[in-house]
């Protein structure tokens, strides 16, 4: 018989509503119940089934639950882990989604009491849409969930989150967070980046006439503001190098251009037209 757990859900959003939806779906849970500051929210949570119940109060919650998942904005993390610590009941686990890891595990294992289990986790699945309206119980079917690991990491711990998300169908990677970091630095950070850049370099008066590649290439630079202000200032460092190296390769190519050098500017756009269908064929 499948082991089934009392979830508290802190942020129950976009990727806390999937969540809920998904533990629901796949029989993870015995119960779901939200937690936030606005009660519209939550109310509208537990009409769309992402959640069993809510409450405005954490000690309330977390007496009797299990695992409690913090699915806030990157900059809120460790500040509900500060509250959630103070009140959970011993043998319990706390992960948390956010985008960045290095910080909110350093941060986070610095203030763990002894006997509360914790795993800092990522799914690389969402969209550029926020909120639990547009929440879905198949978000993270197929899609990569990181899980970061310490020398400080519990293995009982490691081994119930990491088979919870499979359970869910994600496809699980271990990695520390240093290198969870540089990787997303670069296929997920720099990318929202550019295609901020990208809209604002476009005078308003073109956006009418833009069509399938600029609205491609545009779709994730209406995702929330705030939380990617705060992952740009947690992931600092490898942004700014992400970028770099962005510009370099971005100045290559100006180079041919400018000096009309056809077989350098041929060889570059080939080259990256052969790696971007080795990416689409391994994802078939």
């Amino acid at each position: 018989m499948m082991k089934t757990y009392r979830f508290c859900i802190i942020g129950v959003g976009l990727i806390g509503g999937s969540l809920g939806l998904a533990l629901k779906k796949f029989k993870l849970a015995r119960e779901v119940i939200g937690f936030g500051r606005n009660p519209a929210r939550l109310k509208e949570a537990k009409r769309l089934g992402a959640i069993d119940g809510f409450s405005l109060s954490l000690k309330e919650v977390l007496r009797d639950v299990d695992i409690v998942v913090i699915a806030t904005p990157v900059a809120k993390i460790l500040d509900f882990a500060k509250e959630v610590f103070r009140e959970a009941r011993e043998g319990s686990i706390v992960i948390d989604v956010g985008s960045t890891k290095s910080l909110i595990v350093r941060q986070i294992e610095k203030i763990k009491p002894k006997g509360i289990g914790f795993v800092g986790c990522h799914p690389l699945a969402g969209s550029e849409k926020s909120g639990v309206r547009y929440a879905s119980p198949n978000l993270f079917l197929h899609a990569p969930c990181i899980i970061t690991k310490t020398n400080k990491t519990d293995k009982d711990a490691l081994r119930t989150v990491s088979s919870i998300w499979e359970k869910l169908g994600s496809k699980v990677i271990i990695m520390e967070p240093a290198e969870h970091d540089r990787v997303l630095s670069f296929i997920s950070h720099l990318p929202h980046m550019l295609s901020v850049a990208l809209v604002n370099t476009v005078s308003s008066k073109y956006l009418k006439l833009a069509s399938g590649g600029f609205r491609d290439m545009t779709r994730i630079a209406s995702s929330e503001p705030v939380m990617w202000h705060d992952i740009c200032l947690t992931n600092r460092i490898n942004i700014l190098k992400a970028i770099d190296i962005y510009k370099r390769c971005l100045e290559e190519i100006a180079h041919s251009i400018k000096t009309s050098d056809s077989s350098s500017l041929l060889k570059t756009l080939k080259f990256a037209k052969d790696k971007r269908d080795i990416l689409l064929k391994e994802n078939l």
